[in-house]
C-alpha cells in the first residue's frame, strides 16, 4: 500500500529550467551553474531549494535540452519571483562576465501540487524523511484524451496511474502537478507525474515506464 506524506504548501511550486550548452564550453558551464549560479538563486528569498540534473536520453527529439535545474519555490506568483530574480540577475553579473547567455534551447516551467507525496511503502517514506536527492529523477508529461474532463483525469492520475508506477520496482515516491500556464503553447502538457528512481538501471526502468504511457504523454529521465 502506497503510504501519504503531509499536505503540500499551497504557496509551494516547482520550477523546471531546461537548458544546453556547447560542447567545448561545458566544463566552464557546469561549474559556474553548480558554483555560482544555484547558489545565487538558492539565496533568493522565496526559492527554497535547487538541483541540477542530466538528461538520461538526450537529444531524442529537437527540443529536448541535456541540463534540468528543479527549484522548489514558495511565492504566490512564481513568475513574478522569476521576473524578480532576472532582474537582480542581470545587475550581479553585469561585471561578471555572461555565461547565462550561453545556454541553449531555454525551456521554463512552473509547476503547482496536487494532492502529497505518494511512496511506494512505509520503509521508503522513512528513508526518504532523511532528505538528499534521489539516484534519478523521471517525469510522465501528460494531458486528458479527448472527450475527458479534467477532473475526471485528475482523479485516475491519482488513484490509479500513479499507485501503478509505485509498484514498479526502483521507483520510491512520486508527485503530481499541474501547469500553472496551461496552453501556452499547442501540445505543451498540463499534467506531470515526478517520480524519484532508486534503481541502479533508471534507464531501463525509464523504458519499462514509457511503456505505460500512450499518445499525449512523454517520459524523460534525469540524472
Amino acid at each position: 500500500m502506497c503510504a501519504a506524506a503531509s499536505a503540500p504548501d499551497v504557496k509551494r511550486a516547482l520550477l523546471l529550467v531546461w537548458t544546453d550548452i556547447p560542447t567545448d564550453i561545458e566544463t566552464e558551464f557546469n561549474e559556474w551553474y553548480n558554483k555560482t549560479h544555484i547558489p545565487d538563486l538558492t539565496a533568493t528569498p522565496g526559492i527554497l531549494s535547487g538541483q541540477r540534473y542530466k538528461n538520461l536520453r538526450p537529444h531524442l527529439a529537437p527540443d529536448e535540452p541535456l541540463y534540468m535545474a528543479l527549484y522548489t519555490v514558495e511565492w504566490d506568483d512564481p513568475w513574478a519571483l522569476l521576473r524578480k530574480v532576472a532582474q537582480v540577475d542581470d545587475l550581479k553579473r553585469a561585471a561578471q562576465g555572461r555565461m547565462i547567455d550561453c545556454l541553449q534551447a531555454r525551456l521554463l516551467s512552473a509547476w503547482q501540487p496536487l494532492g502529497v507525496r505518494r511512496y511506494a511503502s512505509a520503509q521508503l517514506q522513512k528513508a526518504g524523511a532523511g532528505g538528499g536527492a534521489p539516484r534519478a529523477l523521471m517525469l510522465v508529461l501528460a494531458n486528458p484524451a479527448e472527450g475527458v474532463s479534467d477532473s475526471d483525469f485528475e482523479k485516475w492520475f491519482g488513484s490509479a496511474y500513479l499507485p501503478r508506477l509505485l509498484k514498479m520496482p526502483g521507483v520510491a515516491w512520486g508527485e503530481r502537478y499541474r501547469t500553472l500556464r496551461p496552453n501556452r503553447r499547442p501540445g505543451d502538457c498540463r499534467y506531470m507525474a515526478l517520480l524519484a528512481v532508486e534503481s541502479k538501471d533508471p534507464a531501463g526502468l525509464l523504458d519499462k515506464i514509457a511503456g505505460t504511457v500512450s499518445a499525449g504523454k512523454e517520459v524523460q529521465g534525469l540524472q
